[in-house]
């Protein structure tokens, strides 16, 4: 297990017609999910990783998808894992 997680949110933009299809492709990566769409091919997609190599990865896939214009980073967050951020906390509270 990580020490800490990716969390990335994108817009990606896709042919109008290709929606719904666009939509079933990104979701069927692990750890994707959408959060909105709207009618004009407008996507806000979040992915979590484990590495940043990762989810760049994760990134290009979708930017390659057929019918996929443009696929852009609008927040990256890094957080500590829950069970490492437990486990310092133990070694942290024991050393004192």
């Amino acid at each position: 297990m990580t020490a800490e997680v990716h969390i990335s949110s994108l817009v990606v933009y896709c042919a109008n017609q290709a929606i719904s299809q666009t939509k079933q492709a990104i979701l069927k990566r692990p750890n994707s999910q959408i959060f909105g769409e709207n009618e004009h091919g407008k996507l806000v997609v979040v992915l979590e990783a484990d590495t940043p190599g990762v989810l760049c990865e994760e990134i290009e896939r979708i930017q390659s998808l057929p019918h996929v214009h443009q696929a852009v980073l609008v927040y990256h967050q890094i957080t500590p894992n829950d069970d490492s951020l437990d486990q310092l906390l133990s070694h942290s509270v024991g050393d004192l």
